[in-house]
Parts: structure tokens; C-alpha cells; sequence
């Protein structure tokens, strides 16, 4: 049975500041992290504090590769304050607190797009009878006109016999330079700390299996900051799957000849007897 206390740490947060939270929209996802930030700075009477992807993925749930986008969301909203963005160390996360900043703001309960009495011509000095145009009604009898209608026996003796030729099939369009075939855009998620390494969900669950989820991991976020590192030399990887499978081969080869290193036998050198000598 779950009894939390007061005495075991609490949250201070101003009701002004609340009420504008509450009158927010946010996703779900928005929600968890805001909550995880509001949690590990003002849990702890900090402004601000340097918050991991995996301290956000335990105390969220999601998968660490959503919590760049929502973070990314959040921060462009200015409802939460990140620095320390692009550098080689955690990044710090907090509340800005003038909720005024936030786009969108907060909605009033109170506003209401309700026009004015003088909007909408119902003033009383306005006289609405004044406005009003007459409508003339004409008789549609007078203006009606006969039509002939003919029997069944004369439509029968005007039907003119159709000839339907069978329909051949279309002729193939040649291709040329000038009319290529039509390619499928495949759509690519973003993953990394910077979200600049671009993979399909085929990709990943492959990278997942081989080399295996962890190192894959690890390499997509080496390749993420190197890429911000270097802007310029990160145009030459145009197929991060490929780079990121490359790099995990690299690394397998490495391994395998140190390991064949270690346990390379080497032989002592002969023993030299006196008579020899």
C-alpha cells in the first residue's frame, strides 16, 4: 500500500504558476517530461539541473530516442530553459517560470469572440426596419411553358444502333531522362542527442540485432556528435546506416585481432650450451 508523505519531499510550486500550467495544452509525452523536469528541479528547490536521456526515459517511460523530440518541442514553445545545448556534457533543463513567454499562451476562460450590439446593427438607436429591402414576388404561372413529351413507341423507332469497338490495352511509355520512374520517398525518423542522425524503423530494428541494441546506441550517439562537432565533414556521410554499420564492423575487426594478440604464443629463444659457444 503506497503512502506518501509530505515529510519524505515535496514540489513548491507557485498557484499562479500552476494555474497557467494547467490552462496549457500539452501532449502526452509533453506532460511526462515537463512533469520529469518540474520533478528533478523544484523536487530538489533547484531552478535549474542537469537531467540525462536516461534519467528521463526512468522516470517517463518512453524510449529515449522520443525524448529528443519532446524536449526539442518543449524548448521551442519557451516553456522550458536548456543550456549548456551542444556541448560535450549533459545538458541543464528547467521551468521558465514567465509563463507570459510561452507560445502558445495560456487561454483565458474569460475570452470570448462575441461581437457588439453595434457589430451586428442591433443598437438601439438603429432602426433595422430602415435597412430592409422589399422582395418582389412574381407569378410563375405567367412564365410557365409546355413541354412535349413523346410516346414510348416514337423513342423506340429514333434509337440509332451503337457500335462498340473492344478496348485495346495501353501502350508502355518508354522511359528516358526526361520521364524517370517514380521513386518512393522512404521516411526517416531522427535519432541522437542532436537529432541529425536520420534512420528508418527497418534500420534501427536491424542495428537493434546486429551489432546489438547498446553499441548501436552508442554509435548512433558518437555519430550524432561528431556530426555537430564538424558540420563541415558530416556532408560526406549521406547513408548513416551504412556509416553506422561500417563503424561497428571497424570496431568488431579491432577487437577480434586484439583478442588474437593476447593470446598469440610466443616461443623463448634457444638455450645456448657452453660447448656451442
Amino acid at each position: 500500500m503506497a503512502r506518501p508523505q509530505v515529510e519524505d519531499g515535496h514540489c513548491d510550486i507557485a498557484n499562479e504558476l500552476l494555474e497557467a500550467i494547467i490552462r496549457t495544452h500539452f501532449t502526452s509525452a509533453e506532460s511526462k517530461v515537463f512533469w520529469a523536469i518540474v520533478r528533478k528541479t523544484y523536487g530538489w528547490r533547484k531552478k535549474t539541473d542537469s537531467i540525462s536521456y536516461s534519467q528521463f526515459e526512468s522516470l517517463t517511460g518512453l524510449n529515449r530516442r522520443h525524448v529528443g523530440p519532446v524536449l526539442k518541442s518543449l524548448i521551442k514553445k519557451n516553456i522550458v530553459l536548456c543550456s549548456n545545448a551542444g556541448e560535450r556534457k549533459t545538458s541543464d533543463y528547467g521551468v521558465q517560470k514567465d509563463y507570459e513567454r510561452w507560445c502558445p499562451l495560456p487561454k483565458s476562460d474569460t475570452e470570448t469572440s462575441v461581437k457588439s450590439d453595434t457589430e451586428i446593427g442591433n443598437s438601439p438607436d438603429t432602426d433595422i426596419s430602415a435597412s430592409l429591402t422589399p422582395i418582389r414576388v412574381t407569378d410563375k404561372k405567367t412564365n410557365l411553358t409546355p413541354i412535349s413529351v413523346p410516346s414510348d413507341t416514337e423513342i423506340g423507332t429514333n434509337l440509332t444502333p451503337i457500335s462498340v469497338s473492344p478496348l485495346s490495352p495501353p501502350s508502355p511509355i518508354p522511359l528516358s531522362p526526361c520521364n524517370p520512374p517514380e521513386q518512393k520517398q522512404i521516411q526517416k525518423s531522427t535519432y541522437g542527442e542532436f537529432l541529425n542522425v536520420l534512420l528508418t524503423g527497418e534500420e534501427y530494428e536491424k542495428l537493434k540485432v546486429k551489432p546489438g541494441q547498446p553499441q548501436a546506441d552508442d554509435l548512433i550517439e558518437q555519430l550524432s556528435g561528431y556530426m555537430r562537432q564538424s558540420p563541415a565533414n558530416a556532408k560526406k556521410y549521406i547513408d548513416h546506416y551504412a556509416t553506422i554499420l561500417n563503424w561497428s564492423r571497424r570496431d568488431g575487426r579491432k577487437d577480434g585481432q586484439s583478442g588474437r594478440d593476447s593470446k598469440a604464443f610466443h616461443a623463448p629463444a634457444r638455450y645456448t650450451r657452453p660447448e656451442e659457444l
